[in-house]
């Protein structure tokens, strides 16, 4: 008697079309054995799942900056607290503004302040680590967190983030700065409590002129 183990290997590629157009397949292959058990090959199954890709996409990512969305960061912030309880570490929380942004949508127009959205999140995503969270939280407002961090390294990151912001051309728009709040994760803390201490640190840079950053422990 023959006791066959019945395996498989399921793999998800983008690939494109004849005319340039992205497509995302969903490979299956499969083993495949003869009479006596043997096996002789292996059989594919090809499955288009470029609209389900799509739909994922636009349910983690704003539509206009392309950065994800509020919704996943989230979770990831949840992911990030359960990490941070089971391995007794930390993690650095950013949140960042776009200083005096309503000005801008009241003397240029709502198309050109969706540009500065748009470049000034270009700028700060050129600047974020591989295992950093990037998001927008709302408006003019965004999130980072950077896993395993100190202040220091935050201090580098915001440096780095405003040099990038000064570097960029915002068009008609002469001068965009952005201010900063920090804190870092701490034993009991949840979703609610660091989001506003971050806040809480925002505010306090913005009264402090803006175009700097202020800390929150």
């Amino acid at each position: 008697m023959f006791h066959t183990l019945w395996s498989f290997v399921t793999s998800k590629i983008k690939n494109y079309t004849k005319e340039g157009k992205k497509q995302w397949l969903k490979i299956t292959i499969s083993p495949m054995f003869d009479e006596n058990g043997l096996k002789v090959g292996y059989s594919s199954y090809r499955e288009n799942i470029t609209d389900k890709k799509e739909l994922e996409y636009i349910s983690t990512h704003d539509t206009l900056t392309g950065v994800h969305n509020r919704e996943y960061f989230q979770q990831a912030l949840n992911q990030k607290i359960n990490v941070a309880v089971r391995e007794n570490h930390s993690f650095g929380f950013i949140m960042l503004d776009i200083d005096h942004f309503k000005s801008v949508n009241d003397t240029y127009g709502h198309a050109v302040g969706d540009s500065v959205l748009k470049k000034a999140t270009e700028a700060v995503a050129k600047q974020i680590g591989v295992h950093d969270t990037f998001a927008r939280w709302g408006g003019e407002e965004f999130i980072i967190i950077t896993p395993q961090s100190t202040l220091e390294a935050m201090e580098v990151l915001i440096f780095a983030i405003q040099n990038a912001i000064a570097k960029s051309s915002f068009d008609s728009v002469p001068n965009i700065t952005v201010s900063f709040g920090v804190t870092l994760y701490k034993a009991g803390d949840s979703a609610a409590s660091i989001q506003k201490r971050a806040d809480d640190a925002l505010y306090k840079a913005k009264a402090n002129g803006r175009n700097c950053y202020k800390v929150e422990l």
